[in-house]
């Protein structure tokens, strides 16, 4: 068996073992991000539109809900985005205006809220139609979920979207859903947390540099997982990518998106391919020259 196989079949294990790793440890966690008990048990408005929820996801926010709900109005690729990774969204055609425009922060039944581009004829066509809305408070988007802003107090809030979704009805489909849920929560969270950044600093764009880079630092350190299989020997095949992924998961499931943990992983793949070259490698060799 040559070497370019054996690492194939490596990175095979591995990313399996990844993703029972994922739904033994981190898919229960992201499914419930930051909602309590009561926030996960309680009826939401959007419930009745959809067989199941795949998620409920909260979070604090210290302003009030009048602040906040402003910002949930603006959703849509023809207004201020989705206060995720602004750089895909601009990638895939939402526009981020400055300033919140007075005449169009309306929520009404029908609306469609669109996360593309639109066509040549400046309709959008893909998106989430508004079916339900209580101003100032909640609004159910087909397709996604339910979205509610409770008061706490004067100065604080909660912000709580619940996804809906289909019941999977066999392993592929349940497949399916898993990965879902976690590039969902990804953006979701992020999204969150933009309107949180935003709705708490008056206004103020989040840091879209710090975005950036923790996007690329997790995408090459991805890479260099993977690398992982092919330059090193033996058991380390196995064992530094596992080592290396575990924390990979990790820091892009539970940590918050902060440029910092970005760099550290780039670091901390390096450091382990530099380490499997320079001492494994040798101290692999030197005891199998003495075993011979």
């Amino acid at each position: 068996m040559n070497n370019t196989l054996k690492s194939i079949i490596a990175i095979v294990i591995v990313l399996t073992f990844q993703f029972v790793i994922y739904l033994l440890f981190f898919h229960s966690y992201i499914v419930k991000w930051g909602a309590t008990d009561s926030e996960l048990a309680m009826p939401m408005s959007g419930d009745l539109y959809a067989e199941t929820s795949s998620a409920t996801h909260a979070i604090d926010i210290h302003n009030s809900a009048t602040v906040v709900w402003p910002y949930l109005v603006d959703l849509g690729a023809d207004r201020r985005g989705f206060y995720s990774y602004s750089f895909l969204e601009k990638m895939y055609g939402c526009e981020i205006t400055k300033q919140m425009k007075e005449n169009d922060r309306k929520l009404e039944v029908g609306r469609l809220i669109p996360y593309d581009a639109p066509d040549s004829n400046g309709n959008y066509n893909g998106g989430f139609h508004v079916v339900e809305v209580v101003q100032g408070q909640s609004f159910v988007l087909k397709g996604w979920g339910s979205f509610l802003v409770n008061a706490v107090d004067g100065n604080n809030s909660r912000l709580i979207i619940r996804t809906l979704g289909n019941k999977p009805h066999n392993i592929f489909e349940k497949f399916g859903d898993s990965v879902f849920d976690a590039l969902h929560f990804i953006m979701e969270k992020r999204m969150m947390l933009g309107i949180k950044d935003l709705a708490e600093s008056n206004g103020k764009n989040y840091n879209l540099v710090s975005d950036l880079i923790w996007f690329l630092g997790i995408f090459l350190s991805g890479i260099a997982g993977l690398v992982m299989a092919f330059v090193c020997n033996g058991y380390y095949k196995l064992m530094l990518p596992t080592i290396f992924y575990t924390i990979w998961q990790f820091m892009l499931l539970i940590l918050y998106p902060k440029s910092i943990y970005g760099i550290l992983l780039v670091i901390f793949a390096a450091a382990l391919i530099l380490i499997n070259q320079s001492f494994l490698k040798g101290w692999l060799k030197r005891l199998i020259s003495e075993q011979n």
